[in-house]
């Protein structure tokens, strides 16, 4: 039932506050509360009904609806009691959260549940009575399970439709399967932006045609949890709408058929990462070359080993995943963080190890980091080299990926140093030099930095910060004696260079 029906069925004056597009939208239940934070109660989906009872200030409203929305909730309706107003704020918030506020005066909250039950219930029954004819003709239909279920959905809609997991497989159906561009628009926004997930949403994808999204749940999981596939029709929301509540419970009622074979596929590949890394742990030699990815930080283990699988499906970088259906990856959670081992070797590691973490992010957050490691030298030694760059990409004022690269370089070496030696070498190279500047009012700090960056080449150098080579001189000449340092000097250079990452501007 959309918002909009229920509206017409209480024939009675209700103002639109915010969100009015969201009239069309589905809502599963309705529920009555003036708790403060009622999100906890909630499986999503529902229309609360509430009398603001809990609002003190702005704050309150925040709580409110934000925890409403946290849940999947983007539909509120308020009456208020005596001739209390609205708080602005509460206005202003729905508005900014995207959540649709009607107002309903002098309608009592129990008229409104009955009447939204009762259709409610009308529909479920219709709908599962309807789905259970169609589940017949799937199961009439014999053959691939996956075929015969989209055949049906894209039958009862009039579109071309697909299953799409949440490792970024498609289950092939009449239609094939979408181009890489929809995968990831469809990936994104079906998975990566989970916990505002709405039952039925459009998308424009990337041909410009519109795209309606409806998430795919096992019986009995709860509304709050990501679902494990999502319902893509390549069709306009007001095209689908109609057909959602049917094509949604024949989805969910053949999903575990329908998806047996991925999730038997996708056991197997973390059984194959858990092997290669023990067996790389014992020691065994294993021949060609892996990839080792590890990310994180992980709360729900196995959404992030399916979301990095889908990373690296969607990165289209370095290990030919773009031209692969089912690319050779498995991942696995451990420790509170996830790893993936691609039996193959990446062909530019900086890139792949970009181009995932950008794609895991969506799900993990902007907390998302990426450490990468390429060799021949078994899963287990790129395991620990990989681990070594995530603890990299964890360093503050750094990219959040990084590779073995970094890992092997005096970055990892000045994290695991302590505050007392990196400031003796900090003190001892370039605090003399930054007085100096204070004091004087001169550049050299940077003079310095620039001169290490291009190798001490005079020219390089002299043209970055546009001075004259003789004046770069002088001011080389200056920081040497400040700090008794001879920059030509291969030992005093790598001195010079740690005690500006060791505190001091870089550049």
């Amino acid at each position: 039932m959309r918002v909009r029906d229920l509206i017409e069925m209480l024939d009675a004056s209700v103002t639109v506050l915010t969100a009015r597009y969201r009239l069309d939208d589905d809502i599963r239940w309705v529920h009555v509360t003036d708790l403060p934070d009622p999100a906890p109660y909630l499986h999503g989906g529902e229309l609360i009904l509430t009398s603001a009872l809990w609002y003190r200030g702005p704050a309150d409203a925040e709580q409110f609806i934000g925890g409403l929305v946290s849940r999947g909730v983007r539909a509120v309706g308020i009456a208020l009691i005596g001739n209390a107003t609205i708080p602005r704020a509460l206005i202003s918030t729905c508005a900014e959260r995207d959540v649709l506020l009607i107002s309903l005066p002098d309608i009592p909250f129990m008229d409104v549940t009955e009447i939204a039950i009762a259709r409610l219930m009308e529909e479920r029954h219709a709908g599962s009575a309807r789905a259970v004819s169609l589940g017949r003709r799937v199961a009439e239909r014999g053959g691939d399970a996956v075929t015969a279920l989209l055949d049906v959905l894209r039958r009862e809609v009039g579109a071309p439709c697909w299953i799409l997991g949440r490792d970024a497989l498609p289950a092939t159906g009449p239609d094939g399967p979408p181009g890489h561009g929809l995968l990831r628009a469809v990936w994104a926004e079906g998975f990566g932006q989970h916990a505002r997930w709405r039952q039925v949403t459009e998308i424009r994808a990337p041909h410009g045609r519109a795209l309606t999204l409806l998430a795919v749940r096992a019986e009995h999981e709860p509304h709050a949890t990501p679902p494990p596939a999502v319902l893509v029709y390549e069709a306009p929301l007001a095209l689908v709408q109609p057909h959602a509540a049917t094509v949604v419970a024949l989805a969910e009622r053949c999903l575990p058929m329908a998806t047996e074979a991925g999730r038997d596929r996708r056991r197997l590949r973390r059984k194959a990462a858990e092997d290669a890394l023990a067996q790389g742990a014992d020691g065994v030699a294993r021949g060609g070359e892996v990839t080792v990815l590890v990310a994180g930080p992980v709360e729900d283990g196995e959404l992030a080993a399916d979301a990095l699988e889908a990373a690296v499906r969607l990165s289209g970088v370095g290990v030919g995943v773009g031209e692969l259906a089912d690319p050779p990856v498995a991942a696995t959670a451990r420790e509170g963080r996830v790893l993936a081992v691609l039996e193959a070797a990446a062909r530019d590691p900086a890139r792949l190890a970009e181009a995932v973490w950008r794609e895991l992010r969506t799900v993990l957050g902007a907390s998302a980091a990426v450490g990468l490691a390429t060799g021949a030298g078994g899963p287990h030694g790129c395991l620990v080299e990989a681990a070594e760059a995530y603890r990299v990409a964890l360093l503050p004022g750094r990219e959040r990926w990084a590779t073995a690269r970094e890992a092997a370089s005096h970055v990892l070496l000045l994290a695991d140093a302590s505050a007392g030696v990196r400031r003796v070498l900090y003190a001892g190279t370039l605090e003399p030099v930054l007085r100096h500047d204070a004091a004087h009012g001169t550049d050299l700090a940077r003079t310095l930095a620039v001169f290490l960056d291009h190798a001490c080449s005079w020219q390089r150098t002299a043209e970055v910060l546009h001075l004259h080579v003789n004046s770069l001189r002088y001011r080389v000449r200056r920081i040497e004696e400040l700090t008794g340092r001879n920059l030509g000097d291969m030992a005093d250079r790598v001195d010079m260079y740690l005690g500006l990452r060791a505190g001091g501007p870089t550049s």
